[in-house]
């Protein structure tokens, strides 16, 4: 029973340092792709003008959501309408507010909130899933090196 219960034991470790592994270099890739943006990106403080309904994803089910659309000026001077990739359930977001946003005009013509959470959000959730199940392996290498584990089974 014992060589079971530490053969289980062993097998969750390897699982959680693969998993853990795997989910750091998903958020690095993300760190990357923030990073391009941020530096293709331009700030605008940018007038709202428009909201949209549209239906995201909740629970079971989906739910009426707000997205705003901005308006910025491109290097030419032409004004573009251009979604902002950010959304609330709340009716937030009044036509003709203003709103800090970072754009990339050229390519994929993307908007985010200029806003730490907007921009590094998706990075700091998978790195933090990411060192939660590297924590496990961690912990148990920690435990095995000071002789913990062998007493306690």
């Amino acid at each position: 029973m014992l060589v079971r219960a530490t053969l289980l034991r062993t097998s969750a470790v390897i699982a959680c340092l693969a998993v853990g592994s795997l989910i750091m270099l998903v958020a690095f890739y993300v760190l990357i792709l923030e990073i391009q943006f941020v530096r293709r990106a331009v700030s605008f403080n940018a007038s709202l003008v428009e909201v949209r309904l549209d239906f995201v994803s909740k629970g079971k089910g989906s739910t009426v959501a707000y997205f705003p659309v901005v308006e910025v000026r491109d290097s030419t001077g032409k004004h573009l309408s251009l979604p902002v990739n950010t959304y609330d359930e709340a009716p937030i977001y009044r036509v003709g507010d203003k709103m800090d946003v970072l754009c990339t005009l050229s390519g994929s013509m993307e908007c985010k909130k200029n806003a730490l959470g907007d921009k590094w959000g998706d990075f700091f959730v998978d790195l933090s899933l990411s060192i939660f199940f590297l924590l496990v392996p961690l912990i148990y290498f920690w435990r095995m090196r000071r002789g913990r584990i062998a007493r306690n089974s």
